[in-house]
């Protein structure tokens, strides 16, 4: 068995999105029920503009094996994002938190101006420490197109775990600590990077 990183077309994580949720649950240690909460945010998601996922799928070590293909093989780790829009609902969340911290009208705007949000970016406990959440980032983040990359992390005491490390490695920065969203009773840091001028 191999594992392999590819991207996805909005055709396949639609097809793949049952089991993409359930890579999403147990990576977050979530009831079955939030499968059901956010099944159609996921979906909605893949018509936005600038949407971009990838998936980790094992693969058979068999290279005749038919089900050695993103529609069939087991998927592991999954991670998708789309252009920012400042009207939506999530951009709607994090103006209120930059502005509940005193952040400028003016800032807040820049800030959600140009962004690319990366949604999800899960992989299955099995395989996590192994260096995939981190290519996986990496890929995302050469593919987009955006001035900056905003994403939401759980809180954790001294940000002692894998996810939090590889973000700070990788140079995201604090928007916002220890915020709230609808519907989530874990506190999330909202972390930003930058992305160089030749990403775009």
């Amino acid at each position: 068995m191999s594992l392999v990183l590819l991207p996805l077309t909005p055709e396949v994580m639609r097809l793949r999105l049952s089991d993409a949720m359930d890579v999403y649950l147990a990576a977050m240690d979530y009831d079955f029920s939030w499968k059901h909460n956010r099944r159609r945010a996921w979906y909605q998601a893949t018509y936005f503009d600038g949407w971009i996922a990838y998936g980790l799928f094992e693969y058979s070590d068999n290279p005749a094996d038919p089900n050695n293909n993103p529609r069939s093989a087991p998927l592991v780790g999954i991670s998708y994002g789309y252009r920012g829009n400042g009207r939506s609902w999530w951009s709607g969340q994090i103006r209120r938190g930059m502005q509940s911290q005193n952040f400028s009208p003016r800032h807040t705007e820049e800030t959600l101006e140009r962004y690319f949000e990366l949604s999800e970016i899960h992989i299955v406990p099995e395989h996590q420490g192994k260096g995939w959440g981190s290519r996986m980032l990496h890929q995302i983040e050469a593919s987009c197109r955006e001035d900056t990359i905003i994403l939401p992390t759980p809180e954790h005491s001294q940000e002692d775990n894998a996810a939090c490390r590889l973000y700070r490695k990788s140079g995201y920065r604090d928007l916002l600590r220890n915020f709230y969203f609808p519907g989530d009773t874990r506190a999330f840091g909202v972390l930003i990077k930058d992305l160089p001028t030749s990403f775009r």
